[in-house]
């Protein structure tokens, strides 16, 4: 009797689990055609996006920056600001480094030099192509009326030397304007030129669009995609990357901020050494008049006491008085060239103006080189600074200090 119950238990427990599988089935079996709409919905949307999306490129450099172990101020002066920025220094330094390259002002003179604020695309049917050095053409000579203001043109070349082009209307059927290869071209009030380039010919018909950006606009951008960084706190190497719609664009961005970089370090060494070079300039030029005018002296002086041969006359005195005089010129001479490193701080100041001081002048005082080299150290980071950060900043404030 209770082999037959358990039996029947078992019988209802295996229908009651072949119910449950079947009802579960045919209940989302109901939702089939909804699930296969889904993916249908899916995998168009992803074939879309693939076909239609705009990649991105990521486009990455590295620089050193070259340091000596010793990190201090040398004696002689050489080791200034620059030498330390470009061939060695603290820490501090790369990180000042670091944040030099991420400034807006940076950024904006290699947009300018490089005109990276003027794009060329190829206008689709419902996306853009970035033409970066691909497109068979340049608009060149611009004369802009707004610089605030970002200028979008669409041009379409009826043959190799001239077109069609307007600024409202990207299908070119109407509000156009037509246009010479090589002239000037007026339009909303801004002058540029077309050139064509000359292994490239332009493809007739199709839409191409020039866009101008302002300057600050097109830092902007760049900076947005940007990064600057060290990669590791035991090295002194600088890695930058980008990420930019077209490789090519993003791997120039790059070049040309060390380029740009480099130029830099260089005009501010340069700095230093044309008021080196302007401060010997000026002193020669006071010697060669004192030494004239002992020179006078000295021939007038054996003119009137009949005196032929100095050295023969008092070859004995001369003799023991020689180096006691060597010694006093080299010392009025160090005096004179304190006087007048003097002065020209002090006018400096007083003309409120940020000139460096000659690094190199033949003086044998230690400290006194060593502060030259660390005063215009500070003149250039003061310049570099003050015209990204505001007057009243706590670090100008400092530099003023």
């Amino acid at each position: 009797m209770e082999h037959s119950v358990q039996q029947q238990t078992n019988f209802e427990t295996e229908n009651k689990s072949k119910f449950s599988l079947r009802e579960i089935i045919f209940k989302y079996l109901a939702y089939l055609p909804l699930f296969l709409l889904s993916m249908a919905i899916f995998i168009g949307g992803a074939v879309i996006y693939i076909r239609y999306a705009v990649p991105k490129y990521k486009a990455t450099a590295n620089m050193l920056v070259k340091s000596n172990d010793d990190n201090s101020i040398s004696a002689s002066g050489n080791n200034d600001f620059i030498n330390s920025a470009l061939f060695g220094g603290k820490r501090a330094n790369i990180d000042n480094e670091l944040e030099k390259l991420r400034s807006n002002t940076f950024l904006s003179r290699v947009v300018e030099k490089n005109h990276f604020n003027i794009n060329y695309f190829n206008e689709g049917n419902i996306k853009r192509s970035n033409l970066y050095g691909k497109c068979p053409f340049v608009v060149e000579d611009w004369k802009i009326s707004d610089s605030l203001t970002t200028y979008t043109f669409y041009i379409k070349f009826t043959n190799d030397k001239s077109g069609m082009i307007s600024s409202k209307n990207k299908t070119l059927t109407a509000n156009f304007s037509t246009f010479q290869c090589d002239s000037n071209i007026i339009l909303n009030g801004i002058q540029f030129k077309i050139k064509n380039k000359i292994n490239d010919r332009p493809a007739l018909n199709q839409v191409y669009v020039v866009q101008w950006k302002p300057i600050r606009t097109a830092t902007i951008d760049i900076h947005q995609q940007l990064t600057v960084s060290s990669t590791s706190i035991k090295t002194t190497i600088i890695q930058f990357s980008i990420l930019s719609e077209n490789a090519e664009e993003g791997k120039d961005i790059l070049n040309a901020m060390i380029k740009e970089y480099s130029i830099i370090n260089i005009e501010d060494k340069n700095r230093v050494s044309r008021a080196t070079i302007d401060f010997i300039t000026d002193r020669l030029a006071a010697v060669t008049r004192e030494l004239r005018d002992v020179t006078n002296d000295l021939q007038d002086f054996k003119q009137k006491n009949g005196i032929l041969d100095i050295q023969k006359e008092f070859g004995f005195y001369f003799d023991n008085s020689y180096i006691n005089i060597k010694a006093i010129d080299a010392i009025d001479v160090n005096i004179k060239i304190m006087d007048l490193l003097d002065e020209y701080i002090k006018k400096g100041f007083k003309e409120n103006r940020t000139v460096p001081v000659p690094s190199s002048l033949g003086i044998s005082d230690l400290t006194l080189n060593a502060l030259i080299a660390k005063y215009n150290d500070l003149q250039i980071k003061h310049e570099r600074d003050s015209s990204q950060l505001l007057g009243n900043s706590q670090l100008i404030l400092d530099l003023n200090n």
